[in-house]
């Protein structure tokens, strides 16, 4: 397990300059906060988001970097703080994406909602 600052990650980040890595997954998002408990890294933190956390830390200083929406994790972390969620969004967007291995006629994807509630442009 990594630390909260993805620490271990960001050795391998470095390693392996050439090589993509996504994230996804609820040990992943928790650490979009700066204040991140290790407790909260296998559940979904509620509440603000210190902008000190760091996802858009490792976004900002490594471009091999991305993170992946389409799962619960991803959606709350964006979500959770709308203050924080938009401007990340938008700053980010190049390094986020979405991708699923079920989806199913009127399955309900609150996901996509984001796109609209943060006014994202259509390029971001």
């Amino acid at each position: 397990m990594d630390d909260t600052d993805h620490s271990q990650l960001e050795q391998v980040l470095q390693s392996y300059s050439n090589v993509d890595f996504l994230g996804h997954g609820m040990g992943w998002w928790a650490r979009i906060s700066g204040d991140v408990d290790p407790d909260e890294l296998g559940g979904y933190p509620a509440g603000p988001v210190d902008d000190k956390g760091a996802v858009p830390r490792l976004f900002e200083e490594y471009d091999n970097i991305y993170g992946e929406l389409s799962g619960r994790s991803g959606y709350h972390a964006v979500s959770r703080d709308p203050n924080f969620g938009q401007p990340f969004m938008r700053t980010y967007a190049a390094q986020l994406a979405f991708g699923t291995d079920y989806l199913v006629p009127a399955h309900e994807v609150p996901n996509f909602d984001i796109f609209e509630t943060f006014m994202l442009t259509e390029e971001q």
